[in-house]
């Protein structure tokens, strides 16, 4: 436990403190004439550091009187053991080798080709669709209270795979 100021005690979270120096450094911000952040090991969000601890903060921020637990993350000890220009330069460092890790060029997939007309189907499948009319008009059965036969239903489902086959191209 540490006493700040008049009668105000606060206690750290019981976890090691974390050096500013062990960070990485683009999860703290030294700027000068500025407090000092840090990104929250357990609920990743950006807060502000005050007393060399991590302020007390809830695990969602929802506002409008409605209560979440306390972040474990809340008064966690920080040690600041470093300056703004030695953070400004890890910082310029940390970058300088960021651009070796993403790739430079993006590769794009190819888009899928637009279905082709429709007018462009039924000239390939017209030759089915007459074989089927032909077959309707000589079939008894097709003709009687229209009735499928086993020929016409096979006709029907070659026109739709060969619809099927030109839109998926």
């Amino acid at each position: 436990m540490q006493k700040f100021g008049k009668n105000t005690l606060r206690k750290s979270n019981g976890r090691p403190a974390i050096k500013a120096s062990a960070v990485l450094p683009h999860r703290i911000a030294i700027h000068p004439g500025q407090p000092v952040t840090i990104l929250c090991s357990d609920c990743s969000t950006w807060r502000r550091v005050e007393r060399k601890l991590i302020r007390p903060h809830r695990l969602t921020d929802r506002g409008h009187g409605e209560r979440d637990e306390r972040c474990p993350g809340s008064n966690q000890l920080v040690d600041v053991d470093l300056t703004s220009e030695q953070w400004e330069e890890r910082l310029r460092e940390f970058d300088a080798t960021a651009g070796f890790r993403r790739p430079t060029r993006v590769t794009r997939k190819p888009g899928r080709k637009a279905p082709p007309a429709v007018t462009q189907m039924q000239s390939r499948t017209a030759h089915l669709v007459r074989e089927l009319a032909d077959h309707q008009s000589g079939c008894a059965r097709c003709r009687r209270m229209n009735l499928v036969c086993r020929s016409a239903d096979r006709l029907r489902r070659e026109i739709n795979q060969v619809k099927k086959a030109l839109i998926s191209r």
